[in-house]
């Protein structure tokens, strides 16, 4: 309490113009004081900025233009072109930290090939799907019941892999598992189905990282070590690799000391070291279950899944335009920032 009421003290005394700015965290700084500071000054930490940046993509928007043509092709019963439009969406599925809204629209593409595919391709697209994202339920108004019926059953058959998280709650570091934010701190343990995953490590302390590993590996996973602060809390400190304009941001060390960070070049980006050449992620074999075969030319002109259909690409349409809306405001705001941090591959 004592150490509470001292934090607020000495932080009102050191305020700071702060709106807009980014909050950094020296690792001296618990994170119940970093919390608190955040609070009183009204200033988003790097950990919740940069969450918020990883899953608002500047790929979005072509992958939701790419979709509104695969829906267009398979709702012209342009099967052909709709299924390279739908690969292509999958294939889009560790470029980023996608957001709740794009995870729907790659998993969805998942369930649509499948509906058009051959019962060996289906149980593969199936598998792919559960591992991008097992909490998507298929929706029986869009999809046909015996396709739906089946991706559950492989649900329910197929063996997952429980990954401990206590080792992440130190930092706290939050764990995006393919866009989906996972927080240590609030869960012990994740499920993981057999699979590729795209999982990226933020912290308030140290350097973003992103792994692409298969789910066997993830549980050798250890949380980063490198520190994002340098200096002391005087005109010395400063954001070894900083993400954001400087001029608003500020450091906060022990005891409530905050310092603008210095800085040679006000509006210096965001420059992390990225392997030029990246090797292959390890795949696993998974494990053949039964399928249900399923006459996929009869469910495909089914008018009722047309329908379904037609729904899908009325929501993807108004999606669309508003984040094309949304893209186009943000342009007149600022520069687009390079989403770029340390990608590693095992």
């Amino acid at each position: 309490m004592i150490r509470s009421i001292f934090l607020v003290f000495t932080s009102l005394l050191v305020a700071l113009p702060t709106k807009g700015g980014v909050l950094y965290v020296h690792p001296s700084v618990s994170s119940e004081e970093a919390s608190l500071y955040s609070e009183i000054h009204k200033i988003e930490t790097f950990k919740q900025k940069e969450v918020e940046r990883l899953q608002n993509s500047a790929s979005e928007l072509q992958l939701l233009k790419l979709f509104k043509t695969a829906q267009s092709d398979f709702l012209s019963k342009s099967t052909e072109f709709s299924v390279i439009a739908f690969k292509k969406i999958i294939a889009k599925k560790h470029e980023a930290d996608w957001s709740p809204g794009t995870r729907a629209i790659i998993h969805y593409s998942f369930l649509r090939l499948a509906q058009l595919s051959d019962s060996k391709e289906k149980l593969s697209l199936f598998e792919e799907a559960l591992a991008f994202d097992a909490s998507i339920e298929p929706d029986t108004k869009i999809f046909p019941p015996p396709l739906v019926k089946a991706y559950n059953k492989i649900r329910r058959d197929l063996e997952t892999t429980e990954i401990q998280l206590k080792k992440f709650q130190e930092y706290p570091v939050v764990i995006l598992v393919n866009g989906k934010l996972i927080d240590p701190v609030k869960t012990n343990s994740m499920v993981l189905f057999p699979g590729i995953y795209r999982i990226t490590l933020v912290s308030d302390y140290t350097t973003p990282q992103t792994h692409i590993l298969n789910s066997n590996q993830i549980a050798t996973l250890n949380p980063p070590r490198d520190s994002l602060i340098s200096g002391q809390c005087n005109s010395s400190a400063q954001i070894r690799k900083p993400l954001l304009n400087q001029a608003q941001s500020m450091i906060l060390f022990k005891n409530g000391c905050a310092h603008k960070p210095k800085s040679k070049n006000s509006t210096q980006k965001a420059q992390y070291d990225i392997p030029k050449q990246l090797s292959p992620p390890v795949l696993i074999e998974n494990p053949s279950h039964p399928i249900e075969t399923l006459n996929t030319q009869t469910e495909s002109q089914t008018s009722k899944w047309v329908i379904g259909g037609l729904i899908v690409a009325g929501v993807a349409g108004l999606v669309y335009l508003i984040a094309d809306s949304q893209k186009q405001s943000q342009k007149k705001k600022s520069k687009k920032t390079q989403p770029t941090h340390e990608l590693v591959s095992f």
